[in-house]
């Protein structure tokens, strides 16, 4: 006869003693593999991961010591590189520029820029291509509404903090000089930012699922906000290159700009393998240039950033990409998008507004219709900057009020982008009503409101 398999509860005691370290000691082993320490301050979570690009991917993390948490995003060795070396002399580089990049937009517009703004002409602010010369940004159309407000540009310009419409970095890796570059300890280049909560393309899906549209008033808040927070970019000198709706990330109560790996200042030559952009927000002149062979002769324009947004803000409208359906048809079997890049590229097409669409949208508000298409312009030459955004009837309701408080107020660095998305409400439902969106190669169904 067998007698009990446990003498005593001493026997027990003793493998639940065991049991139990050999469980502490795996959940141990699995924490150190998916989580990792950065700069002794910082708690990255490889299990989190909020998105990835083609040269980076992005993980939460912890701040331990101010106890929030944090974005992490950590580059990742190119693909197709043959060198042993990472990061090579080029990462390394491009690295350095990120870090640049979010150091000035964290500094805003300087006294030292604010005084280039005042000055008249803007020179530093032109740029050059085959067909002449035409600005990218000009202060001056923003003359008129400071002298409603009782003041000059500089001072209004003065009042608002840019810098608040960039994600913020907290750190970065630094290399054992305390330059940016390879973490001596994890080896790794990584940047350390604020985290978001969502981001606009989040909030137009929710939208999109339950099939409400956006009200009139809606529609000016957010495209109110997308003009206010890239007017923030390009005071300060920069083009973007990769502006849609997942780029713009809710702070809080503050609506951002995030993801500057692409940017650069205007007036300089894009290089080709530093330029990521997204196919159906990309602007006319780079698939210009792509289409005839010279990808590597573009000079960054702020213009290229109007384009983006003013998708991005049609966008609102449609709650979908209005681009990518013509995208996927034209795409071959191999990937290859040459025929949606010769349509974008080609200046002599029907406007992306034209038909029934702009029938619509003249139905919504012939404000707003007006503004898009001006900023949707295929040739630059013919599109309005930023500026020239800001001050255009469709947003008078919202300059009226902001002048109404700097006048109350004349305190300083204000921030007025992000209250237009932060204002919106729930929704009531609106009926949809399809039109035909028609190109001599293809016709779309969209909805609109």
């Amino acid at each position: 006869m067998l007698g009990p398999i446990f003498a005593s509860d001493e026997h027990v005691l003793i493998l639940y003693l065991l049991v139990s370290r050999l469980v502490l000691r795996t959940l141990y082993f699995m924490s150190a593999k998916n989580n990792e320490w950065l700069q002794g301050q910082f708690r990255v979570s490889y299990i989190h991961k909020l998105g990835e690009g083609s040269f980076s991917c992005v993980y939460k993390g912890l701040d331990t010591v101010k106890n929030q948490q944090v974005a992490v995003k950590i580059s990742k060795k190119k693909k197709g590189s043959d060198s042993e070396e990472w990061p090579n002399p080029d990462e390394l580089e491009s690295f350095n520029e990120s870090v640049s990049v979010m150091k000035s937009l964290g500094e805003g517009l300087t006294n030292k820029a604010l005084e280039t703004l005042g000055n008249e002409g803007f020179e530093q602010h032109r740029v050059v291509r085959p067909s002449g010369r035409h600005h990218s940004f000009m202060p001056a159309p923003i003359q008129k509404d400071a002298q409603k407000a009782g003041t000059t540009i500089k001072d209004l310009l003065s009042t608002i903090d840019f810098s608040i419409c960039f994600c913020q970095m907290i750190a970065y890796s630094m290399d054992t000089m305390g330059n940016p570059g390879l973490d001596i300890e994890s080896e790794k280049l990584f940047i350390i930012t604020e985290l978001g909560q969502e981001s606009l393309d989040d909030l137009l899906a929710r939208r999109r699922e339950k099939g409400q549209t956006l009200s009139v008033e809606e529609l000016r808040k957010v495209q109110w906000t997308l003009v206010t927070i890239v007017s923030g970019l390009h005071a300060v000198g920069y083009v973007h290159f990769d502006i849609k709706p997942a780029n713009v990330m809710r702070f809080d109560n503050t609506w951002k700009l995030i993801d500057f790996d692409g940017a650069m200042k205007s007036g300089t030559m894009v290089p080709p393998d530093k330029c990521s952009v997204t196919p159906f927000y990309m602007p006319p002149e780079m698939a210009l240039l792509s289409k005839e062979g010279h990808f590597d002769s573009i000079m960054a324009s702020r213009l290229m950033d109007v384009w983006s947004v003013g998708l991005c803000a049609l966008e609102a409208v449609f709650l979908q990409p209005v681009l990518r359906p013509w995208y996927i048809e034209w795409r071959g079997p191999d990937g290859n998008d040459d025929k949606f890049i010769e349509w974008l590229g080609d200046y002599t097409t029907d406007p992306i507004i034209s038909g029934d669409m702009r029938a619509a949208m003249d139905d919504i508000d012939p404000n707003m219709r007006d503004l898009l298409e001006k900023m949707l312009q295929k040739d630059p030459k013919k599109r309005h900057c930023i500026t020239q955004c800001l001050v255009h009837p469709w947003f008078e309701p919202v300059r009226s009020s902001l002048w109404v408080e700097y006048r109350q107020s004349k305190g300083p660095r204000k921030n007025v982008s992000g209250k237009g998305l932060n204002a919106i409400p729930e929704p009531s439902p609106r009926s949809l009503k399809s039109i035909q969106v028609k190109d001599e190669n293809a016709a779309k169904t969209c909805n609109v409101m």
